[in-house]
């Protein structure tokens, strides 16, 4: 576990503003909360009167992201029975426990039954959009993924999997990797020009 993930999880967890590099913890005007931000986006929420906390990915089942949970996990204390995230085959798991929140972008209550319904609520800094991310995580898959073409066609479906109101087609499976790198590409086509004009 890296110091700026513990020392950023400690701050969350204090409810005391840090930032560093790419990690950033903000409390909100009414001292009710903490927030914690990686690259921009909020994957974190402790309530500081009754110490419920929740936790999202958003999307990126990154190493860095992992880091940063696990130590608000690490850190936390008692008020839960988990003791970490790991991943395995792109699926993240939780004390043994394939988590689906994470998969599709809902909030996983840590410590407690706090509900946040949607990426701004109480949150006057969040400007996360599900599709500009996934459009984010896919062009950075896209330099990564070398010859294997079915390889970087899954990964990259699985990220858009995660954006609301996206869907595949049922006989995705059964067409041909050219076509559904095609159909991708497609996809991040006009995301971008969308994302360009700020529609997004």
């Amino acid at each position: 576990m890296r110091k700026i993930s513990i020392d950023s999880a400690r701050a969350f967890l204090n409810g005391s503003k840090f930032e560093r590099d790419n990690t950033k913890v903000e409390i909100s005007d009414n001292n009710k909360y903490s927030y914690m931000y990686l690259f921009g986006n909020w994957i974190a929420r402790k309530n500081l009167k009754n110490g419920n906390i929740n936790i999202n990915n958003c999307g990126y089942s990154t190493v860095t992201t992992k880091d940063r949970l696990n130590a608000i996990i690490s850190y936390s204390g008692s008020g839960h029975e988990y003791s970490h995230i790991f991943q395995k085959d792109f699926e993240w798991f939780i004390s043994g426990e394939q988590v689906d929140y994470f998969k599709s972008l809902n909030w996983f209550a840590l410590v407690g039954d706090d509900v946040i319904l949607d990426g701004n609520e109480d949150n006057p800094y969040d400007e996360y959009n599900p599709l500009k991310g996934a459009l984010m995580v896919s062009k950075f898959m896209e330099l990564m993924k070398g010859d294997d073409i079915a390889q970087s066609n899954n990964q990259q479906k699985r990220i858009f999997d995660t954006v609301p109101g996206l869907s595949f087609p049922d006989d995705w499976d059964s067409l041909p990797e050219v076509e559904k790198n095609k159909r991708l590409n497609k996809i991040k086509e006009i995301g971008g020009e969308l994302w360009a004009v700020n529609i997004i």
